[in-house]
C-alpha cells in the first residue's frame, strides 16, 4: 500500500541520510563542543537571507564581539526575530529576491568571475544556455507527466524540495547546480518525445536526436 510504501522509502532516505552524514556530525560536536549536523555556518547563512537589509544573495552580516555558539544563537534570534516581527517583508523577501538569485540566468560562480566575458549574452560556450535548459525541461516534465505520472512527481517533488531548502537561507546560482541535472535529464526526455511524435514511424531517429542533444548538452 501506499502509506506503507512512503514509510519505507523514508526511513531508507534517513538510514542512508545518518550513514553519509553521521560522521561529520560527530566530529562537529568533538571539534565544536556543540551539536552540528553539517556545517557550522548554517546560522550565518540563515541570518544573510532572513533580515531588513536581506537582499537575496549573499552579503556580510556583522557580528561584533561575539564567537562561537554564541554568535549562533544570536543570528538565529535575529533572523527569527525578523520572521515573527515583520511576515509580510519575509514573505517578499522569499517569494521576490530569494526566488529571483536562485534563478537568475547568471554563468555559476566561479566561471562567470573567472571569465565573465565568456558568458556575455546569456550564452555560455561551451556550455549550453541555462535558460534553453529551463525551458526544455519544463517541457520534459510536462511530457513526463503525461505518459509516467509518478516518476515525474517523484522527481519534481524532489526539485522542489531542494529549491525549498535554498529559500530558507539564500540564493545564487551556483547552489541550483545539482538541480540542473536533473533539468537537463527532463530536456532529454523533452527531445526524445517530440523526435517520437514528430517521425514515429521511423524507428530509431528519435534516439538519434536524443542522442546528438545529450552531447550538445
Amino acid at each position: 500500500n501506499l502509506p506503507g510504501r512512503l514509510a519505507g522509502g523514508l526511513a531508507l532516505v534517513l538510514a542512508g541520510g545518518m550513514t553519509l552524514i553521521g560522521p561529520w556530525a560527530l566530529r562537529n560536536w568533538i571539534a565544536l563542543g556543540s551539536p552540528v549536523l553539517i556545517s557550522p555556518s548554517g546560522s550565518v547563512n540563515l541570518a544573510i537571507g532572513n533580515g531588513r537589509d536581506a537582499t537575496g544573495w549573499y552579503r556580510e552580516v556583522p557580528t561584533p564581539g561575539l564567537e562561537g555558539e554564541a554568535r549562533d544563537r544570536e543570528l538565529r534570534a535575529q533572523a527569527a526575530s525578523f520572521a515573527v516581527e515583520d511576515p509580510w517583508t519575509a514573505l517578499y523577501v522569499v517569494a521576490r529576491l530569494k526566488w529571483n538569485a536562485f534563478w537568475a540566468g547568471l554563468p555559476p560562480w566561479p566561471l562567470g568571475s573567472g571569465n565573465p566575458s565568456l558568458f556575455a549574452g546569456g550564452f555560455f560556450f561551451p556550455s549550453v544556455s541555462w535558460r534553453l535548459v529551463l525551458f526544455g525541461g519544463l517541457l520534459g516534465l510536462g511530457l513526463l507527466s503525461v505518459e509516467r505520472p509518478r516518476a515525474a512527481l517523484a522527481s519534481a517533488a524532489c526539485a522542489g524540495a531542494f529549491v525549498v531548502w535554498h529559500m530558507i537561507f539564500f540564493g545564487q546560482p551556483r547552489d541550483r547546480l545539482p538541480l540542473e541535472s536533473l533539468f537537463l535529464c527532463w530536456s532529454g526526455i523533452a527531445v526524445a518525445g517530440l523526435a517520437a511524435r514528430l517521425a514515429p514511424r521511423r524507428a530509431g531517429r528519435e534516439r538519434v536526436w536524443a542522442a546528438g542533444a545529450a552531447i550538445l548538452l
